[in-house]
């Protein structure tokens, strides 16, 4: 009988502990998000040219994600990872290859049957590392 009210006790103790990581985990979470904001709305604004994907319905939004700057087919493109993304227009004063980069921005849809070097991309604001 000690026996199983010691594993019930410990159980508890170890759920409990378990809620409190991930509030802490949640916490700073939090924390980075609100860092990002307050950190991208300390640059100056500049509007982007995204007026060729008006019909397109977003599909992930990013907050300074960092990439990298590659000309493909004759476009600039940012990459990470194993994604490519394509805005309209990147500003001439990023058109560095290997440059790197923090976007935020919209990812976009990609219509059916649609063939594409990388997803369209809105961008909300460029920081050069």
């Amino acid at each position: 009988m000690r026996i199983l009210i010691s594993l019930v006790l410990s159980l508890c103790l170890l759920s409990c502990n378990q809620k409190k990581n991930l509030s802490t985990q949640e916490n700073a979470k939090d924390n980075l998000i609100s860092n990002n904001i307050e950190a991208s709305s300390t640059h100056t604004a500049m509007s982007y040219n995204n007026d060729c994907y008006k019909d397109r319905a977003v599909t992930r939004e990013y907050i300074d994600q960092e990439v990298k700057v590659e000309k493909i087919m004759n476009m600039y493109m940012f990459s990470f990872e194993n994604s490519r993304w394509q805005p309209c227009e990147v500003p001439e004063e990023f058109h560095h290859e290997g440059m790197m980069l923090k976007v935020s921005g919209q990812v976009l849809e990609i219509k059916p049957n649609e063939r594409r070097a990388g997803s369209p991309f809105n961008i909300t604001s460029i920081i050069k590392m």
